[in-house]
């Protein structure tokens, strides 16, 4: 249940916080759209508190999400796989040099 609700607050944080500086900017830039705008630098200043507040929860909402998913599940480790599988793939191929000419052997059955 709560690993559901990490992903949903994280997107409402972004949400949130591209909605106050949407907001914060009009009030800088074109208060006049913005209806009983009193004092229009101290509101957008407000606008821009409450964006760094969401953006600190998207933060901790990926941030919960990792630690939830462990150090077992991170891709890093099925890329270190994917290079070490690779790299023995490269292992069985040997290059010989003779007389100037490449002769390249594949797993040392097949003679290209």
């Amino acid at each position: 249940m709560l690993l559901c609700s990490a992903p949903c607050c994280g997107v409402f944080s972004v949400v949130g916080f591209i909605f106050l500086i949407s907001i914060g900017i009009m009030l800088e830039v074109q208060p006049i759209y913005v209806k009983g705008a009193k004092h229009p630098a101290d509101q957008a200043v407000a606008c821009y508190e409450g964006a760094a507040i969401y953006a600190a929860t998207f933060i901790l909402s990926v941030g919960y999400i990792y630690y939830k998913k462990g150090p077992g599940s991170s891709r890093r480790g099925e890329t270190a796989g994917l290079i070490a599988s690779e790299q023995s793939n490269y292992d069985s191929i040997q290059r010989d040099t003779v007389s100037g000419t490449e002769l390249t052997t594949i797993n040392s059955s097949t003679t290209i």
